[in-house]
């Protein structure tokens, strides 16, 4: 199985800059071509993103691949992918965005774009990041080192992941249901500064 592992400072969704409270770390676990990752990130998670502070110094976030494969050359940290091989491809295409992006924002975006299952290329384009230098990214065997970061998080995550998608808020895993379903209603329900202007009205 491949995870995917996407850390998120959220600013808040939109927090006014001078609110001093810190920004909650997220960190979301999926893998490519995952029916239910693609649907919670292009859906829930990227609603969440959309409403982020406008100032995108206030959105910072990183984006890796971590297969859960056998590693048959531990010195060289390279790989053995034991899922499907377009699965495995689609995982370094999101590492190599996060790789070549020119922030994390954008890096974040081009994600979101790949897991709403739009071509890559289209992705590229919609996103300013350079399509060629991503598939040559793509194709490359030391890309396996881009991922060897995230698979170290994934392995060190307690309690440890067994399906995808899991989001991580805080270091804390509870109320998976929640934050599926309404992410943006549950980053709102933890924020413990001002109301963010992103979040709805409260009831």
């Amino acid at each position: 199985m491949s995870i995917v592992v996407w850390s998120l400072l959220l600013t808040a969704v939109a927090a006014a800059a001078a609110d001093p409270t810190p920004p909650l770390q997220v960190v979301l676990y999926y893998e490519s071509l995952c029916p239910d990752c693609q649907a919670f990130v292009s859906g829930s998670f990227a609603e969440a993103v959309a409403r982020r502070a406008r100032d995108p110094e206030r959105h910072t976030g990183a984006l890796g691949v971590r297969h859960r494969p056998r590693r048959t050359a531990p010195a060289a940290g390279r790989f053995s992918v034991s899922t499907a091989q377009a699965e495995c491809r689609g995982n370094k295409l999101h590492a190599c965005g996060v790789y070549l992006a020119p922030s994390p924002a954008v890096s974040v975006d081009f994600s979101i774009c790949l897991e709403s299952q739009m071509a890559g290329e289209q992705c590229a384009q919609q996103t300013g990041l350079d399509w060629l230098s991503l598939t040559d990214c793509q194709l490359r065997r030391d890309t396996d080192q881009l991922m060897i970061p995230y698979r170290d998080m994934t392995d060190a995550a307690r309690p440890e992941i067994v399906e995808v998608p899991t989001v991580s808020v805080d270091g804390r895993q509870e109320h998976q249901g929640q934050m599926l379903d309404d992410f943006l209603g549950y980053v709102c329900s933890v924020w413990q500064g001002d109301t963010p202007d992103g979040c709805p009205p409260a009831r």
